[in-house]
């Protein structure tokens, strides 16, 4: 620990004393559970900085990927993505709305594939608008519905979209 960024984590181990911090396992999950919250479940990887999250697939099993997220920036509850293969999404929090962008690119495979989102907790039904960026298979939208304070949007797509939906909880 001899520079600056090194000395800027807050929990810092020397390897003499680790056995003695951490006798167990359960001790040192139960220390980093409570130094790095819980912020998403699902099997998705996402990562915050502020009002802005990186979801993306991280299965290479064919399989489709699940992000959890509880709003903080925007007055409805949350949000869960369930994204196929390859998907990456950027997503904007604000107060009445949520920007989306979605890529799933493939060239090996350019079949459209299905991304499905999921708000809950809005008090009015949720409005959609959504545009194709750059050039490939027109995207489409299979279901928009609103039911019970629970939005739902299934697209299909390969390649880059906007998706803004405008909402409050």
């Amino acid at each position: 620990l001899v520079d600056g960024l090194a000395n800027s984590i807050k929990t810092q181990v020397l390897r003499s004393e680790y056995d003695k911090r951490w006798s167990t396992i359960a001790k040192k999950q139960a220390e980093f559970n409570s130094l790095f919250p819980e912020e998403y479940t699902g099997n998705a990887f996402a990562s915050r900085v502020e009002n802005r999250w990186l979801i993306y697939n991280p299965l290479k099993t064919g399989a489709t990927a699940t992000a959890d997220i509880p709003l903080q920036y925007n007055t409805c509850k949350g949000v869960k993505l369930t994204m196929s293969q390859y998907t990456t999404c950027l997503m904007k929090e604000e107060t009445n709305a949520i920007h989306l962008y979605l890529t799933n690119y493939r060239t090996d495979d350019p079949s459209l594939k299905c991304d499905t989102i999921v708000l809950s907790g809005a008090t009015a039904q949720p409005s959609l608008t959504w545009k194709d960026r750059s050039n490939h298979s027109a995207s489409q939208l299979l279901k928009e519905s609103w039911e019970g304070g629970i939005y739902t949007v299934i697209i299909a797509h390969n390649g880059p979209l906007d998706l803004d939906i405008q909402c409050s909880g």
